[in-house]
This record gives structure tokens, C-alpha cells and sequence, in this order.
């Protein structure tokens, strides 16, 4: 291990505070939260950071699917239907970390956006008595999130580089809104140049769930992609081009869409993910795991995930670490695979060498067998 590679485990984290701005619903009416408060975002000072170089992360959370499914997150996840929980400031760490000893990002301007939409940031439908007077904005969230930051604080205004990312069903809508950016950059200032998404914890893979009281990922998807009005995220993309009419859902998929996205990437997939094995097994606590739920998770899940991506296109990391979501967190350095590579060494190798990290981790004989899956220094 070298010296260099030493600090990615044992240097702590530096968080970075950002603050709070409303996007002007005079402007963008359709920008708002399922129960219509207006979308937002918080992003930093700009004091010690380039200007010329933009970190825009969508936040993660889940999302809600038919009738049912909304009232239940209504009542579990109030916090993500709406504005009104939101506060002033907030601190984050991981692909927001000040450190330039671990974070490659540490001199970008950043955004982070918050999560209002329960749509994985891919629908276009307005309340209506259909969807419980519920408002399905993610794209609409998007987009006026980026021209605002063009208007307000001169994104664009000078020749930019843009790295987009998102965790969980931020990763979801980075992923799906990947081969729509080149043009909504245009449309905003033909300065922005897309450099690279990071779409973390978005690979589902397309299995049947062993917990048969569940609603598969598949239904979900499928189900999303007419409740929300996804179609925006699908029609005219290569995706769109392959699977269509009863198949279009496939391209909210990450095993599908992936493999199609023509704009620089790089994919974090756990072996093990965390939230997607809850589902599929139903236990979130895996000391807990029945046999059956075990072999399911070193059987099918994990070999699913394993062969799932070297068919993608671009760069990919993967630990065979029971985690889901490490951009918002110091994991985003300190979970390791093979030499000591980090999911933030893997980013700046793409962005310092023009390198494409292809990262496996070899080890398949337990759930969250890696060597560097738990580490002691935060």
C-alpha cells in the first residue's frame, strides 16, 4: 500500500456547508414538490472553488409507484414530498468534502438538490384526481435547477465542465437524465460541456424477489413509468430505440439503461446492495438472514450484479460490500477494492488521467467479504 493510498483510509472528513435557494415558480411553474411547493437547492459560497468546474448531485430516497404505494410514503416519508421540512443550510461530506487529499471534487462549485418528486427525478405528470392530486416534477425539478444556477450564479458564464451525479434514485435520475444533458446544457449556454456522471447505487438488477409480499423492482419500474409520466426519460434515447411500446419501462432500469448511455459514466454498484436485497428478501438486517435469504444473496443477487456489468459502456466500480449509497458519505474513500482502489481514487484517475476504471471486487465467498468493506477510520 502506498502512501498515497494510505490517506484515502485514514484521512476524516471535511464537510462543506450549503445553503438554500428557491427556484422562482413564476419562471419554472412545473418545478414544484408533490404537493406543490416549489423545488430548490442548496450549493456552496464559491469561496476557494473553480467556478469553471460544477458538481450538480441529485439526493436519493426511495419513490412511491401507484395510488397505494404514495399514501403509505405520504405518511412514512413526509420529508420527501415537500418543501417544508427543508432547513436554511446543510452540511455533506463525501463528493462534497472540502479534503483534497480524498475528494477529487474538493474544488468544484457544488450543488446539491433535494429530493421532492418521489419520481426518481423522471416524471412529468401534474396533480389531478388520478394521482391523488399529487404533482410527478422530477424533470421538470431538473431542469430548472440548472438554468437557475446559469442565471443566478453564472453557471455557464465562462467555459465549464460539469460532473453530475446522484445516489439511489438520485443516481436513478442522474442516469436516466445522462443522454438528455448535452442539449439542456445547450439550451442554457454553449460554454457547459458534460465531463462525467456518477450514478451511484442505480444498477437494479432484474430478479424475483424471494419475499413474495413485495412488489418487485420490475413492477415498480414498470408501473413508475406510466403513474409519473416517464416517457420524457425514454422517447428519442438509444434506450428508447432498443426496448419499446411494453418494454419502455426497461429504460428506467438501470441492468437496461446502462448499457445503452452514450455520455461518460461511471456506476457504483455494491455486490450486495443494500436497499435492493431489502427488497428483494425482505430483512434489512442481514444478521437476521435465513438460509434461503443468504443463499439468495451470494446465489443470485450477488453473480446477477457481477455479470451485469461489464456490459456497460464506461467505467464501473463494484465491492463485494453490503452498502448502498457512498457519495454523501466518507465511504466514498474509505471502502476499498483490490489495490486499495476507492470509488473517489477510481473518479480521479477519469478525471485527472482520462482513465476508464473498470473495478471488481473478487471476493464471493460471504455477504460483505471484501477487505476493505468495513473500514475503522471515518
Amino acid at each position: 500500500m502506498t502512501a498515497a493510498n494510505l490517506l484515502l483510509t485514514l484521512v476524516t472528513a471535511s464537510t462543506v456547508q450549503l445553503k438554500l435557494h428557491p427556484v422562482d415558480l413564476t419562471e419554472y411553474p412545473d418545478a414544484v414538490c408533490n404537493d406543490g411547493t416549489g423545488q430548490g437547492y442548496y450549493i456552496t459560497s464559491g469561496e476557494g472553488e473553480d467556478n469553471g468546474k460544477w458538481l450538480v448531485h441529485l439526493e436519493g430516497g426511495g419513490w412511491c409507484w401507484d395510488g397505494g404505494s404514495c399514501a403509505e410514503r405520504a405518511k412514512g416519508s413526509y420529508g420527501l414530498t415537500t418543501n417544508k421540512t427543508w432547513t436554511a443550510a446543510v452540511e455533506k461530506t463525501g463528493v462534497f468534502d472540502s479534503n483534497d487529499m480524498v475528494n477529487p471534487l474538493s474544488g468544484y462549485r457544488k450543488v446539491f438538490v433535494p429530493y421532492c418528486t418521489s419520481d426518481g427525478w423522471m416524471g412529468n405528470r401534474g396533480a389531478s384526481p388520478a394521482t391523488n392530486n399529487w404533482h410527478f416534477r422530477g424533470q421538470a425539478a431538473v431542469e430548472a435547477t440548472l438554468h437557475t444556477l446559469a442565471s443566478r450564479h453564472g453557471f455557464g458564464s465562462q467555459p465549464t465542465t460539469l460532473v453530475f451525479s446522484g445516489c439511489s434514485a438520485g443516481g436513478r435520475g442522474a442516469m436516466v437524465t445522462l443522454d438528455y444533458l448535452p442539449g439542456i446544457l445547450n439550451s442554457i449556454s454553449g460554454n457547459i460541456t458534460l465531463q462525467l456522471g456518477i450514478l451511484d447505487s442505480a444498477l437494479y438488477v432484474d430478479l424475483e424477489p424471494l419475499n413474495k409480499d413485495t412488489v418487485s423492482l420490475a413492477v415498480q419500474n414498470q408501473n413508475v413509468y406510466t403513474y409519473a409520466n416517464a416517457t420524457g426519460r425514454v422517447a428519442g434515447s438509444p434506450c428508447g430505440s432498443i426496448y419499446q411500446d411494453n418494454e419502455a419501462w426497461k429504460c428506467l432500469f438501470g441492468q437496461y439503461r446502462m448499457p445503452t448511455i452514450e455520455q461518460p459514466f461511471i456506476a457504483n454498484a455494491a455486490q450486495f446492495d443494500s436497499y435492493q436485497l431489502s427488497v428483494d428478501v425482505g430483512s434489512v438486517d442481514v444478521s437476521t438472514y435465513t438460509p434461503a435469504q443468504t443463499e439468495f444473496a451470494l446465489n443470485e443477487f450477488q453473480p446477477a450484479t457481477r455479470e451485469a456489468l461489464p456490459s456497460l459502456p464506461s467505467s464501473y466500480y463494484s465491492a463485494s460490500c453490503l452498502h448502498h449509497c457512498v457519495t454523501e458519505e466518507n465511504y466514498f474513500w474509505n471502502i476499498t477494492v483490490n489495490e486499495n482502489a476507492s470509488l473517489a481514487s477510481s473518479i480521479k484517475s477519469i478525471l485527472e488521467e482520462n482513465a476508464r476504471p473498470r473495478t471488481m471486487g473478487q471476493c464471493t465467498d460471504s455477504i460483505n467479504c471484501g477487505v476493505g468493506c468495513n473500514p475503522t477510520t471515518e
